[in-house]
Parts: C-alpha cells; sequence; structure tokens
C-alpha cells in the first residue's frame, strides 16, 4: 500500500491476466483513491489531536513566551 501511494506500480501486470487492462486499472484507481483518503484522513486526526493539546495549554505556553520576552528586555 505504502509502495504504491508512493508511484512504485507498474500496469504491465495487468496484461496477463484473467481481467482485461480497462478492469485492472479501473480498479487500481479506485484502490489509489480510497488508500489517499485514508493517509489524507490520518494526517487530519494528527493534526487535530496536536492543536488539542495546544489548545488545553495556550495560555501557559503564552506566559512562558511573556516571561522569556520579559528577561531578554
Amino acid at each position: 500500500m505504502f509502495y504504491a501511494s508512493l508511484g512504485k506500480f507498474d500496469f504491465e501486470i495487468f496484461q496477463d491476466t484473467q481481467y482485461n487492462y480497462y478492469w485492472g486499472v479501473v480498479f487500481f484507481i479506485f484502490f489509489m483513491a480510497i488508500n489517499v483518503g485514508l493517509f489524507m484522513s490520518m494526517f487530519v486526526a494528527m493534526v487535530t489531536a496536536l492543536y488539542g493539546a495546544f489548545g488545553d495549554r495556550a495560555n501557559i505556553y503564552h506566559m512562558l513566551d511573556v516571561l522569556e520576552i520579559r528577561s531578554v528586555s
């Protein structure tokens, strides 16, 4: 799955199957669309989780930044 999403695939393997070339390519494109959807879903879940963790401590991070600036100035 990871190799296919990175572009390591060969359409020539569909030539010698019992199905024709058209259906092989259609199923492969369908698989790739689902694969990209899953990767995007994982990316959005990670960003949401990180934003939630940052949102809980946003006030603390703000105070630490203010204290850091005050010591320099």
